[in-house]
């Protein structure tokens, strides 16, 4: 069960991906004189450059967990593989696959969005993302809401920092812990 969950992730991933590969290609709106509309004055989620282009593919994985309650069941080595297509106004979507806190193989699937609040550090950004996890099984199931068919909603707050193409991220797992993660921007 888990490999196609998987499967259905990246095509989700992917098919997101060309769509908004495609959006962004199609000419820009003119004004009534023929001259470039102009934009709102407000700052895009993702500060657009020669370097970023138009959206960026990804990639993270785990590099420490930490439980506020741990317990001696809890792994605090998730192995994350995470793949996520960032569009250039913050929108992105992503796919993932890790162990969960008690070692089960896990899946997420999500959307979200990706801010820069702070105009004097564009390499700091915020994160929230939402979707689907699977792979809290058996005497585990209970350990995250709503988990009564095997997958769950889920909400993911983040804070980041961006260096060139590498970038880290702490992420929040509920009232559980904290995810810290290491990232490479492929493009």
């Amino acid at each position: 069960m888990p490999r196609p969950i998987l499967a259905l992730a990246g095509l989700f991933a992917l098919a997101l991906s060309l769509g908004v590969a495609r959006a962004q290609t199609a000419p820009a709106a003119s004004s009534p004189a023929g001259t470039p509309a102009e934009s709102s004055p407000a700052a895009p989620a993702e500060p657009a450059s020669a370097e970023h282009g138009a959206a960026r593919w990804y990639v993270q994985t785990s590099v420490h967990t930490r439980h506020f309650r741990p317990s001696p069941e809890h792994h605090n080595t998730q192995a994350l593989f995470n793949v996520e297509r960032i569009r250039a106004d913050g929108w992105l979507a992503g796919a993932a696959a890790f162990h969960n806190s008690f070692g089960q193989p896990s899946q997420m699937v999500y959307l979200g969005r990706r801010w820069h609040p702070l105009e004097n550090y564009p390499q700091a950004h915020v994160k929230l993302v939402a979707g689907f996890l699977h792979g809290y099984k058996g005497e585990y199931r209970d350990k995250i809401p709503f988990n009564r068919s095997g997958v769950a909603p889920v909400v993911l707050p983040a804070i980041g920092w961006t260096y060139k193409r590498v970038a880290s991220e702490l992420i929040i797992f509920g009232n559980s812990g904290l995810l810290f993660t290491v990232g490479y921007y492929l493009n």
